[in-house]
């Protein structure tokens, strides 16, 4: 019996359409791109969306994964990493008195202007907004953990 894909885990899906796709991508016989959309929320735990976050900061591993192993290949794997946009999604839902979200025309433009002003293989997340800020090496909570990482992974520890 088949399982329907309203009954899986959100978390499946990209690896689902990965599984799906890689191989005719692998197969084209020129660069291609797979695009996986993950959240800002991804890199920072917060109580408020207590399964949101976990559940994109798994999808966020998923495509560092699979840029990994197709390293050398002709995919190149992005990560959509939007910050808090303005959707009808949550119109009637929106949190008061903390930061307001992004306006959608504005996320839009500004994530087609990183994915069309930057060779595609050397974008691994197009984030704009707060997702752009946890991101950067140095910013933040996040910053002091990249920190943290780099070093670890220079073998001085």
């Amino acid at each position: 019996m088949r399982r329907s894909l309203t009954r899986s885990p959100p978390t499946s899906l990209p690896i689902i359409l990965a599984r799906h796709f890689i191989p005719h991508l692998l197969s084209v016989g020129h660069e291609a791109n797979f695009l996986i959309t993950s959240s800002g929320v991804a890199y920072i735990p917060l109580g408020i969306y207590l399964v949101y976050c976990p559940t994109k900061a798994a999808i966020h591993h998923f495509p560092v994964g699979l840029r990994q192993r197709l390293n050398g290949t002709n995919v190149n794997v992005i990560e959509i990493a939007p910050p808090y946009v303005a959707t009808e999604l949550d119109a009637a839902h929106r949190p008061q008195g903390g930061p307001g979200p992004m306006p959608l025309d504005e996320y839009t433009d500004k994530t087609l202007e990183t994915l069309n002003t930057n060779q595609a293989a050397e974008i691994k997340e197009a984030a704009v907004g707060f997702a752009a800020k946890v991101l950067q090496p140095g910013g933040g909570r996040l910053g002091r953990c990249w920190r943290l990482c780099t070093w670890m992974v220079k073998g001085s520890f």
